[in-house]
């Protein structure tokens, strides 16, 4: 999936956690944005969707146990596609380690 992806966290410029580091204050909070621009999941053409998400974990991303809020806007097959992604479902960072609740 390719996508205009925006971010800010409370970690120091350039978020250690997106490059398997760990959280500049020991946890990590932010807001994360974007707009697929090409991509899809299982057949489903996911270009035009846009998800908002304020995201929550307790030590660094990749350690996993993580929480989310999520806003998206898409069509009712992309928004299940992208709710299986977001959800771990479908087992990519940084998500991975959380199992869906």
């Amino acid at each position: 999936m390719k996508a205009r992806y925006y971010e800010a966290c409370n970690c120091a410029y350039g978020c250690p956690c997106n490059m398997n580091g760990f959280p500049t204050h020991g946890n990590c909070e932010g807001t994360v944005a974007f707009e697929v621009t090409e991509g899809e999941r299982d057949g489903v053409d996911l270009s035009g969707s846009k998800v908002v998400g304020s995201v929550k974990w307790p030590g660094a991303i990749h350690e996993g146990n993580g929480v989310i809020a999520v806003f998206i806007d898409a069509n009712p097959a992309q928004q299940e596609a992208l709710v299986a992604i977001l959800t771990a479902r479908t087992r990519v960072l940084p998500w991975r380690s959380s199992p869906p609740r």
